[in-house]
C-alpha cells in the first residue's frame, strides 16, 4: 500500500526523463556555439544525465533497470538533433583534414596550363632581344666586330687625312706672295683649285670634292637647314656648322674644314715669317683668335627658287632672275662697332659644270668673282665692300640644280 502511494505522488520514469530533458535543452541552447561545449565534462551531473538511465529503487523493478540500462537517454538524442551550425573556423579543420588525407584526389584534373610566375609579353620579348643579340655579337665577334673595328680605323684616318690636308693647304696658299698681294691692294684675294690643285695626290683631292658636294645634298635634305630669312624668296637655305656628334655625322669634311681653318688661319697671318722680301714684309698682320668664329653652310636650291618666284610672279623663267638688284647696294660684313668679325673665307661646293650663268659668288668694287668648283675667296670683313651675287642655277642637269658655301668668319682674338 505504501508503495502504491508513492508510486501515484512521484513522476513516472518516463516523465523524469522528459521534463529533465526539457531543462537540458533550453539551458544549451545559449552554448550550443560555443566550441568548449564538446570539451565539458557532465561528471557532476546525475546519471539522467549521462548515458545511464535512472534506477527506480523505489519500486526495485530490476527488470525495467536492465532493460534500459544502455540505451542513449532522450536528452542526448535531442541535442544531436538539434545542435547548431558548425562555425567558420571548424568548417576549414574539416576542409584542411579533408585535404591533407587525400593529396592526390585532384590528380585526374587536368591542369588550367597558368603559370603565375611567367614574364609578360614585353618581358619575354625583351629577353629574346638580349639573347638573340647576345647570340649575334657571339657569332659577329669574329667577324662583325673585325668590321666594325676597321671602318672605325678607317673613318679616323680619313678625319686626321683631312684635317692634315686642310692644314698644309692653308698654310702653303695663304702665304703666297700673290695671294697676301692681291688680299693687301684690292681687300679681297681668289685661290682656285684649293684642294684639287695639290701635285703630291690629285685623285685625293678630287676625292674630298665629290665627299664636299654629296654632304651639301644630304644636309639639303636630312639636315634640317632653314630658310634664309634675310633673303627671302631666293631658294636659299642656312646652317650654323657647330660640330657636335649628330652634324658630324651629315657633314665629317665640313665640319673638318671649319675646325682645322679656325686653327691655322690665325697662325698664318699672326706674323710674315714666311716672306723673304721687304716688300712682301708689308702685309698686314692680324691678332686673331685661334678658338672662335662664325661659320654658316648656304645651299642654294633651284627648285626652291622657281617654286618662288612661280607664286610671286607667275612664271619661271629665267628672265625674271635677270632683273638687276638695284636696291643691293655694297657694303662690308661686319655690323656695327661691337661686331669682332675681321677675316672672311668663301668656300664654294658646286659641280664642275657650274658657269657663270649659274649664278653665285661675291661683287666687289674692283669686280666680281662668281662661284667656281673649289674656289676660295678671301676678304677683309670689317673694310671690304661687297654684296652676294643670286644664285641661279641651271635645268641643264641635276648637279647644277644645288649649289653650296661655307662661310666662315674669324674674330680679333678677345683682350
Amino acid at each position: 500500500m505504501k508503495t502504491e502511494i508513492i508510486r501515484k505522488t512521484m513522476p513516472t520514469y518516463l516523465t523524469q526523463q522528459l521534463l529533465l530533458s526539457c531543462w537540458i535543452l533550453s539551458s544549451s541552447t545559449t552554448t550550443s556555439f560555443s566550441p568548449v561545449q564538446n570539451s565539458v565534462q557532465h561528471d557532476h551531473l546525475p546519471s539522467l544525465f549521462r548515458s545511464e538511465p535512472l534506477n527506480d529503487n523505489a519500486s526495485g523493478s530490476d527488470s525495467k533497470s536492465s532493460s534500459n540500462s544502455r540505451s542513449t537517454p532522450l536528452w542526448a538524442t535531442n541535442k544531436r538533433r538539434k545542435k547548431g551550425k558548425p562555425s567558420m573556423s571548424e568548417r576549414l579543420k574539416r576542409r584542411q583534414g579533408k585535404t591533407k588525407s587525400d593529396p592526390d584526389q585532384f590528380a585526374h584534373l587536368r591542369s588550367a596550363g597558368i603559370d603565375l610566375y611567367s614574364k609578360t609579353d614585353e618581358d619575354s620579348n625583351s629577353s629574346k632581344v638580349e639573347e638573340a643579340s647576345i647570340k649575334v655579337e657571339q657569332v659577329e665577334n669574329p667577324t662583325a666586330a673585325g668590321e666594325k673595328a676597321k671602318e672605325l680605323l678607317k673613318a679616323q684616318r680619313a678625319s686626321v687625312n683631312m684635317l692634315t690636308m686642310v692644314k698644309e693647304r692653308l698654310e702653303e696658299r695663304l702665304s703666297d706672295s700673290d695671294v697676301r698681294t692681291e688680299l693687301d691692294s684690292k681687300g679681297y684675294a681668289i685661290v682656285d683649285d684649293f684642294f684639287a690643285g695639290t701635285t703630291d695626290n690629285d685623285d685625293y683631292g678630287t676625292t674630298i670634292l665629290t665627299e664636299l658636294q654629296e654632304e651639301g645634298t644630304r644636309m639639303l635634305q636630312d639636315g634640317g637647314m632653314e630658310v634664309d630669312t634675310s633673303n627671302l624668296g631666293t631658294g636659299e637655305y642656312i646652317i650654323p656648322i657647330a660640330g657636335g656628334e649628330k652634324q658630324y655625322i651629315s657633314c665629317p669634311r665640313m665640319v673638318e674644314i671649319v675646325v682645322s681653318a679656325t686653327k691655322h688661319v690665325p697662325e698664318v697671318f699672326s706674323s710674315n715669317s714666311s716672306s723673304s722680301s721687304d716688300e712682301e714684309s708689308d702685309s698686314k698682320c692680324l691678332d686673331l683668335d685661334k678658338s672662335a668664329c662664325m661659320a654658316t653652310l648656304r645651299t642654294f636650291d633651284r627648285k626652291a627658287l622657281k617654286a618662288s618666284m612661280a607664286l610671286l610672279m607667275g612664271k619661271q623663267d629665267d628672265d625674271v632672275l635677270d632683273i638687276p638688284e638695284s636696291t643691293s647696294p655694297l657694303k662690308v660684313i661686319t655690323e656695327g662697332d661691337d661686331d669682332q668679325r675681321k677675316l672672311s673665307l668663301y668656300y664654294y661646293i658646286v659641280p664642275d659644270n657650274w658657269g657663270e650663268n649659274c649664278g653665285g659668288g661675291l661683287e666687289f668694287e674692283s669686280g666680281v668673282v662668281y662661284a667656281k668648283r673649289d674656289r676660295l675667296v678671301v676678304l677683309f670683313s670689317d673694310t671690304t665692300k661687297c654684296k652676294p651675287i643670286t644664285w641661279k642655277g641651271s635645268d641643264d642637269s641635276s648637279d647644277t640644280m644645288i649649289g653650296n658655301s661655307i662661310e666662315l668668319h674669324l674674330v680679333n682674338k678677345r683682350k
